[in-house]
């Protein structure tokens, strides 16, 4: 019903003119007038934001945890680190995309808002609690969802990821222990 609408109001807003081409002989262009564009306009804005209000923005995700038993899964009562420091490099040339921290419970989260889709990107995790180092990684992640330290124990980086699924949670996460 809102499409019906929004074609109606398009098409009460259409006007022809005539106008002659080089040789004399009539050409009718139709165009729409700034009201119908502003209403289309409108309605796609509305419905962007909706979509990204409720959670509908691509984004990968991750999480950086203390491995208490150092098997490079995280595990019930495993707890999040946080203010680790979370890199996303171009894997084409290392550049610094983005840069934050993670959230209370060792999270993050990085939308199409922050870095472009289909690009190749790499995940980095750096400023570490003084005295931890990462586990070991597990790549591939399995497909079950199980949250794997994905982190190469020497860089801390994930291995480069093609951001172009609207989730992404598995990837991009970092088992640490204190050495």
């Amino acid at each position: 019903m809102l499409f019906r609408s929004i074609i109606k109001a398009a098409t009460q807003n259409l006007k022809s003119t005539s106008i002659a081409d080089r040789q004399g002989q009539p050409v009718v262009r139709t165009y729409s007038k700034d009201k119908a564009a502003r209403l289309f306009n409108f309605f796609v804005a509305v419905i962007c934001l909706g979509m990204a209000q409720n959670g509908w923005a691509w984004h990968f995700q991750g999480v950086a945890w203390y491995d208490t038993n150092q098997d490079g899964i995280r595990q019930p009562g495993e707890t999040g680190v946080p203010g680790v420091t979370v890199k996303v490099l171009n894997c084409a040339n290392d550049a610094l995309v983005i840069s934050t921290v993670t959230a209370s419970d060792g999270s993050f989260t990085i939308t199409d808002s922050q870095v472009p889709l289909n690009g190749n990107y790499q995940v980095c995790f750096t400023n570490l609690p003084s005295g931890y180092v990462f586990t070991h990684q597990i790549y591939p992640p399995p497909t079950n969802g199980t949250i794997v330290s994905t982190a190469n124990p020497i860089t801390g980086c994930a291995p480069c990821f093609i951001f172009n699924q609207s989730t992404n949670d598995t990837l991009n996460n970092a088992g640490i222990f204190h050495a």
